[in-house]
């Protein structure tokens, strides 16, 4: 799935998680509930979930998906998380949009909501997902 990268303030900070991180847990993130009956509660909805590569962003954006809502993915940089969550929102018959972006950037958002009306007449979901990992060595 191809993936728009909008600017960058910054590059990663020391100690920060790092790319792909999900793929290095020693027990994947749940992010499906199999058995559940979707009800398209979300049909011809758009939704916006930062922070929707991975974790309870990616469940978040896979769970509307089945509802029915056109899904936009907002990541920063796990170029593969977010192309694994973009897979499976195809999987159930949705087609994601997903933008590679630092939303700690406020150009970097003006340039994704811009990108987004392009495609979208309107937002009906936000989901401000998106936050920083810090990782703690033990010593």
């Amino acid at each position: 799935m191809p993936h728009e990268h909008g600017p960058k303030s910054q590059g990663p900070k020391k100690g920060y998680l790092q790319k792909d991180e999900d793929a290095y847990l020693s027990e994947q993130p749940k992010l499906e509930a199999y058995g559940y009956a979707p009800g398209q509660s979300l049909k011809d909805k758009v939704a916006v979930i930062t922070g929707g590569d991975s974790g309870i962003g990616a469940a978040t954006a896979i769970l509307f998906a089945k509802e029915g809502a056109q899904v936009v993915l907002v990541y920063y940089e796990s170029d593969a998380d977010a192309d694994r969550t973009a897979k499976r929102i195809s999987e159930v018959g949705k087609e994601p949009l997903a933008f590679a972006t630092d939303i700690g950037s406020e150009d970097a958002v003006v340039e994704l909501a811009d990108k987004i009306t392009e495609k979208f007449p309107k937002v009906d979901i936000l989901v401000n997902n998106a936050g920083e990992q810090h990782v703690h060595e033990h010593l």
